[in-house]
């Protein structure tokens, strides 16, 4: 949006070296050794974010005090907690390669089935440095009202909730938001109610950007990669195979999570120069190919390979280590080439699974640990309107030991906390410093048809039917585990009078808007095809291009696109005893129609300054049909649409193109 300011910047260096070793009719021997080192700058001031993108109007005729509100009926985005992002970043690649290829040269008859022979060999080494500060603007000056020793602590911190106004209340016309804005530090009025005085005060209060811990990490990592390719050619090149190994090492370690300074109330950056121990992992990835042509029109594949993908530390909601993502697939086919070569079939087949892929599930499993604690780096602070449990406990436990008269220490409340959230001492000082994630498994199978048609060397057609069934095998069960081993507690812990945590701070209703509803929703779809996957899509393109007459240079042609209806969301379960639908029922899927689109192009061949000049006029039509729509791309379990996909009308683009 207007209003956020985002300012890049990347420094590159990049050096290679090149050599020829051996080069003869038999043996080519080639390599190639680089570096390349990348600093990466990004500062952001998102003041509004994707969260807060709600249009609203000031309908308030006068402010708290009683005075005339001056944006009486103006139009504005709110925004309780803009951020300002700092993220720098340091890569460095040291990588080289060494190439061979052997040409046979008057070899044995016996022999003569051996043809040309290709070896790749190579090795990187990647480090890697990222940086995460974040900050909100917050009131750093002395007040009576502000939390002097948690200034920079998520809920606690002195937040002011700001109002962007985008127009003014004159008319119907058309308005236009001020510029972005580039900070708003500086001192200011505030004004305040005093109700054991009952008087409105006002003081100037210093607004600046204070660190937060959620979001304020350190990263390293380090990724070593040794692969082996070959490319073999047999039988004057009616078989080719492809093999190929690599492994992958990686080691990974962040800092240690920063905490707020008691004496300041403002985050202590320290911490963040103590990493914790480096965590390793190592993996192979494997392919096999070949490709056979028994005849000249007929050819047959097949491709296999089993991957391993590095990615970065994180860790499930116990605080263990999460797997890195593996997979494993093949294809296989055949290929008709017909009637000298104008007409072109293939068909091929597809099977492909991966586990433990990282998804943005991870976002459910941060809100799991932010109705425990506020204080892990994964969150945003937020306990979506509860009190984290941690904060509660300590509260209750403080308030248990001064009735006994015990002047306890800090380190005898932190004990008594955790006998009283049932966990084991430390589990949260564990979970807090880590990265949460979460992971899912997934199996695709499908088909694919292709034909391309010449029927004349000026006209071409290219057609192709595929389909395809992606699969959520599992959906997070780490997720669920958790909820298994915690909500008896939830549910049931209670102060010293009684009182329930789970329905006393709004954690309850805060659980079901924050994680329940989006889990469940993730859930019913386990074991069924993925949502918003078309499983069916055809698409048909033809071009033809004038070689004569007075339309001579000039290539007009088409397209229509094809795609089967999809699944955007489930019908709701049977209520529940209290009559509240609270779970999705994932044989009952509610589908998006299937869809059609059409495409137009037209182009011409130019010659300039006497033909030394070559240049092309393409004149394109991007979904001819569509006048502009909302398309419901998510639905409530009523079926009623809540998510809509802004799609563009149809889209016009003209371009020209020189050949010097």
């Amino acid at each position: 949006m207007a209003l956020n300011y985002r300012q890049e910047r990347a420094d590159i260096k990049n050096v290679q070296v090149e050599q020829e070793l051996v080069r003869n009719p038999t043996h080519h021997l080639a390599a190639r050794v680089g570096w390349n080192e990348e600093r990466f700058a990004s500062y952001r001031v998102d003041f509004i974010t994707g969260l807060a993108t709600v249009l609203l109007v000031d309908v308030n005729e006068r402010l708290l005090d009683g005075t005339p509100n001056p944006f009486f009926r103006r139009p504005y985005i709110g925004a309780a907690q803009p951020q300002v992002i700092d993220l720098p970043s340091y890569d460095d690649v040291q990588s080289a390669d060494l190439a061979y290829q052997y040409t046979p040269r008057n070899l044995p008859r016996w022999l003569g089935w051996i043809g040309t022979q290709k070896l790749l060999a190579h090795g990187d080494t990647r480090r890697s440095y990222n940086d995460s500060k974040r900050y909100r603007d917050t009131v750093v000056s002395d007040h009576s009202w502000s939390n002097l020793q948690r200034r920079a602590d998520g809920n606690l911190m002195n937040r002011v909730y700001f109002r962007y106004y985008v127009g003014d209340n004159q008319g119907q016309d058309v308005d236009y938001a001020p510029p972005a804005l580039y900070g708003i530090s500086g001192r200011y009025d505030l004004k305040w109610f005093n109700g054991a005085t009952n008087q409105w005060i006002t003081e100037n209060a210093n607004l600046q950007p204070a660190g937060i811990i959620q979001g304020t990490t350190r990263a390293r990592s380090e990724v070593r990669t040794l692969s082996l390719a070959s490319q073999n050619h047999f039988l004057s090149n009616r078989i080719v195979t492809t093999f190929a190994v690599r492994r992958d090492r990686q080691r990974g370690r962040d800092s240690s999570a920063s905490q707020v300074d008691p004496t300041t109330g403002l985050l202590d950056y320290s911490r963040l120069k103590v990493f914790t121990n480096w965590v390793e992992s190592a993996g192979d990835t494997k392919t096999a190919g070949i490709v056979a042509k028994p005849t000249r029109w007929l050819s047959a594949f097949f491709n296999h390979a089993d991957s391993f993908q590095t990615s970065g530390v994180q860790y499930t909601l116990f605080g263990e280590l999460l797997p890195n993502p593996t997979g494993r697939g093949r294809d296989y086919g055949l290929m008709f080439n017909l009637l000298g070569g104008k007409l072109v079939l293939k068909a091929n087949r597809f099977e492909t699974s991966q586990r433990n892929a990282r998804t943005g599930n991870a976002a459910i499993a941060g809100r799991v640990i932010s109705f425990e604690t506020g204080r892990s780096i994964t969150t945003s602070g937020t306990t979506f309107g509860a009190e984290n449990l941690e904060a509660w406990a300590t509260d209750v436990i403080t308030r248990r030991f001064a009735r006994q008269g015990v002047a306890a220490s800090a380190a005898q409340i932190k004990t008594e906390v955790a006998k009283f959230m049932q966990l084991p001492e430390g589990f949260l000082d564990n979970v807090v410093t880590k990265n949460i994630g979460a992971t899912d498994d997934t199996t695709t199978k499908g088909f694919e048809f292709e034909a391309n048609y010449n029927p004349a060397q000026n006209w071409t057609w290219k057609g192709n039917v595929a389909f395809q069934r992606a699969i959520d095998a599992s959906r997070s069960p780490g997720i669920q585990q958790y909820l298994d081993w915690r909500m008896p507690v939830w549910t049931t812990v209670k102060d010293d009078d009684g009182t329930s945590w789970w329905t006393s701070t709004g954690a309850a209703s805060g659980f079901n808007t924050a994680v329940f509803a989006p889990y469940k929703l993730l859930v019913a779809n386990a074991g069924k095809p993925r949502s918003q996957m078309r499983e069916w899509r055809a698409n048909l393109l033809t071009n033809y291009r004038f070689v004569e007459g007075r339309l001579k240079n000039l290539s007009v042609g088409g397209g229509i696109r094809w795609e089967s209806k999809a699944a955007i969301g489930f019908y709701g379960a049977p209520p529940d005893s209290d009559g509240v639908i609270r779970s999705y029922d994932g044989d009952r899927p509610i589908y998006d129609r299937s869809r059609y689109y059409i495409d137009f192009m037209a182009g011409y061949n130019l010659r300039l300054f006497s033909d030394r000049v070559r240049a092309r006029i393409q004149f394109n039509v991007q979904n001819l049909l569509e006048d502009g729509r909302l398309q419901v791309v998510g639905v409530n379990p009523d079926g009623q649409p809540f998510n809509f996909r802004i799609v563009d009308p149809r889209k016009f683009v003209l371009s020209t193109t020189f050949d010097l």
